[in-house]
């Protein structure tokens, strides 16, 4: 079970119904996903007791996130063709790997915080 998100989390974010092999299959994934989150936003290594709620939220969001696009295309499809009709995938469900896009990350990053702003320019002399 992962730290931010669990099976529980994953099939209420699911827009169907996931079978057992597939929710295998995620709980793996889930694990991937959260050890990846962690490595590209360092404050979420100490868990969720280190971050607000708020944070824990969007944690538990973006991976079910990547996780469901994972489970939904797992061989990274990139399109379908059935009788005369071709179905062209997006390319980030297309990819079949675990990825957090920018906007998923966005939440998650901690913003600097500017103490103050001091402009200097050069001095304009005139003639």
């Amino acid at each position: 079970m992962g730290v931010f998100a669990s099976r529980q989390d994953l099939i209420a974010s699911y827009e169907g119904e996931l079978t057992e092999r597939q929710l295998v299959f995620a709980e793996t994934k889930i694990l991937e996903a959260e050890a990846l989150l962690m490595t590209l936003v360092p404050r979420l290594a100490g868990g969720p007791a280190a971050v607000p709620q708020l944070v824990r939220t969007n944690a538990t969001r973006a991976v079910c996130a990547a996780v469901l696009r994972v489970v939904r295309n797992p061989a990274g499809v990139s399109y379908q063709a059935t009788g005369g009709y071709t179905t062209r995938l997006s390319d980030n469900a297309a990819t079949g790997e675990l990825f957090f896009s920018t906007e998923e990350l966005a939440p998650l990053r901690q913003r600097r915080r500017r103490v103050g702003v001091l402009g200097i320019a050069p001095v304009r002399w005139s003639a």
